[in-house]
């Protein structure tokens, strides 16, 4: 879940200082979290794992709320 937070702050184009302060990260947590995220999505840059959250429909912007699905087993979510 925190990464598809911070997914969904990297659509709303934060900057890394920006998402340190809201997801009480330090700097370097934040760098770390996104290269997580960049190696599960096999991108290597914050546009191209923007546009898989949003293509994938990770994250609804009309709705400024993540969903979560998709996950084996998992049931459909909303986390705000």
């Amino acid at each position: 879940q925190e990464e598809l937070e911070t997914l969904l702050l990297v659509v709303h184009g934060d900057s890394d200082e920006e998402m340190a302060e809201k997801v009480k990260l330090s700097y370097r947590g934040v760098k770390s979290r996104l290269r997580s995220i960049y190696e599960k999505l096999g991108v290597g840059s914050r546009t191209k794992a923007a546009y898989i959250a949003l293509k994938e429909k990770w994250i609804d912007l009309d709705a400024e709320e993540i969903l979560i699905s998709g996950k084996p087993g998992g049931r459909e979510k909303h986390v705000e």
